[in-house]
């Protein structure tokens, strides 16, 4: 997809915004009808035994939502396996490794050192290699990828992206819910109907800074919790080390933005507060593999800025080339959930319930 249909299919088509939105949203329903009866005839397939879903040997508790692109999956998940780390439960982060060349399965990170590059395991992958103090695996078959944590010592796997995979089954399922979900593919950004997110255990209403409110979520009879995403540090790439600095930093700053992520508009929102002077925005496709040319172009672009700011999932990739000392600088994203005992204690239940035991004490509500 090129980037000018990328832009007209997101800012048009599935926002229903303008003739050509509306007319193409109509052409397209009827693929999209197709579509959605396709996923949930899958759906039904595994919950009736015709395609197998097999246990894995620890309880799995999946993070996913229903839109294609970022919703905060990977920064709810690295919240998630923290606050398990913290109630002495061991966790590994299992995610497919999106656009990295490994397959796996095959332990990426530990103790926040990545041991692979993003080429090779994928940029999210590194991004929560350096911040998690656990395990993270690798793994197009999550399957493997949860045994290979077992193996390692987690005792409870949490699945970045993992509501869609029916194969494995999940003590837990966490949906998040976020802005402009509304129509399936291709007419809309949905992977599945909205209805669907009944069958998770939880739903999560993600708020972005600097963005409108989501849509509430559809009518389910399972607790429904909210969660924002903020911006309240930075992190700075010193010898493939990340290093914490002030969101103060940026201050009155000309800064030039870098984002390759499926919504490049978060990036520029939650510079807003601020007071930042966006003098250049460099995008590309989400996971972009960012090459030598596109070094120099970010260098010359951003030549009149004091700053260059990106995301982490950008700084997996970028770290690797020769920027002059503070001048990259990525958002840190910080998970919030003003409910977070309840939300971990719904967690906790279902991890119980598959372990048959019962968790006596609640995790710690302390933020990370």
């Amino acid at each position: 997809m090129t980037a000018r249909v990328r832009r007209w299919v997101e800012g048009s088509l599935w926002p229903r915004r303008g003739f050509s939105g509306y007319a193409g949203a109509v052409l397209l329903w009827p693929l999209s009808a197709v579509w959605g009866t396709l996923v949930v005839a899958r759906r039904a397939a595994y919950r009736l035994g015709v395609l197998p879903s097999r246990e894995a040997g620890i309880p799995v508790v999946s993070v996913g939502n229903l839109r294609v692109g970022g919703s905060g999956k990977t920064p709810f998940a690295l919240w998630l396996a923290r606050r398990l780390e913290h109630a002495g439960l061991p966790a590994a982060i299992v995610l497919r490794g999106y656009k990295g060349r490994f397959s796996g399965p095959l332990v990426c990170g530990r103790a926040r050192e990545a041991f692979f590059s993003a080429e090779e395991v994928g940029d999210e992958a590194v991004l929560l290699s350096k911040q998690f103090d656990g395990l993270v695996v690798v793994s197009r078959r999550r399957l493997d990828g949860v045994e290979l944590a077992r193996r390692e010592g987690a005792r409870v796997a949490v699945l970045d992206d993992g509501f869609q995979h029916l194969a494995l089954r999940r003590a837990c399922d966490l949906v998040l819910v976020g802005r402009g979900e509304r129509g399936v593919l291709p007419a809309g950004p949905l992977r599945e109907p909205r209805w669907v997110a009944r069958r998770a255990d939880a739903l999560v209403v993600v708020r972005r800074e600097g963005e409108p409110d989501p849509e509430p979520p559809p009518r389910a009879r399972v607790p429904v919790f909210e969660a924002s995403l903020e911006v309240r540090s930075l992190v700075e790439s010193v010898s493939g080390r990340w290093v914490e600095r002030p969101a103060g930093l940026l201050a009155g700053r000309s800064v030039a933005t870098v984002g390759a992520v499926a919504r490049p508009e978060s990036l520029r929102a939650a510079l807003l507060r601020w007071e930042v002077r966006v003098v250049e925005a460099l995008e590309w496709e989400d996971h972009h593999a960012y090459t030598e040319a596109d070094w120099r172009e970010i260098l010359y672009r951003s030549r009149a800025a004091e700053l260059i700011v990106t995301t982490e999932k950008d700084l997996a990739k970028l770290e690797a080339f020769p920027f002059p000392r503070r001048k990259l600088y990525a958002l840190r994203v910080h998970v919030h959930v003003p409910r977070e005992r309840e939300l971990l204690e719904c967690v906790f239940r279902r991890i119980g319930q598959e372990e048959g035991r019962t968790w006596r004490s609640t995790p710690s509500c302390s933020k990370s």
